[in-house]
């Protein structure tokens, strides 16, 4: 069912992702950094409003997309396709039981695009419910471990066809604490 999902998934075509966009892509990459949020009110303001960190966040990412789309003079579209990983290692039971393993997958899932937090917040819980029940993170999970198996040009062509069918990456994975030194010299920045 995952294979079958995956690979029947059909491209996005919308105001950020099209084949004239893509088309006209260069290697010049435009991005902004903002601030940093403040994880602990987060969760204070998602606690009081009866929601998950993980449903605020969607959310406004929802609203913002749409705006964004919107922007653009995309009228139209009403979902985008969002990579998120999906951790599939148990809780941990205390805080020194955590192992660090690379049970993550990365999921296809459609966000409903919302114009207001008010209106679209239940709607949001609920495409989000589906996935904490769903089998279909681990049938992706095994299916990305099969498709290293294959020979690279097949591995190339079926990840290349898969992440072109993804508009956006979504993570709530925090970076580094410190930054990072390699070779002896800072990281001062880092993007996905």
């Amino acid at each position: 069912m995952a294979a079958a999902r995956m690979m029947v998934l059909p491209r996005q075509d919308n105001g950020i992702k099209s084949a004239k966009i893509e088309d006209a892509q260069t290697a010049v990459k435009h991005m902004a950094f903002c601030r940093d949020i403040s994880v602990r009110k987060l969760k204070e303001k998602s606690k009081e409003s009866n929601l998950t960190i993980n449903e605020a966040i969607w959310a406004f990412v929802s609203v913002t997309m749409n705006r964004c789309l919107k922007s653009h003079n995309d009228m139209t579209t009403e979902w985008v396709r969002v990579g998120m990983p999906i951790s599939l290692r148990p809780a941990p039971k205390h805080e020194t039981d955590f192992r660090i393993t690379n049970e993550v997958v990365v999921f296809p899932l459609d966000m409903r695009l919302i114009s207001d937090l008010q209106s679209g917040i239940k709607s949001i819980q609920g495409d989000l419910a589906h996935v904490k029940t769903s089998l279909m993170p681990f049938g992706n999970y095994y299916l990305s471990h099969l498709m290293t198996l294959f020979p690279w040009f097949m591995q190339n062509y079926l990840f290349e066809d898969y992440t072109a069918k993804i508009t956006m990456a979504f993570s709530n994975v925090p970076g580094p604490k410190e930054p990072w030194s390699i070779a002896g010299s800072k990281c001062k920045s880092f993007a996905f």
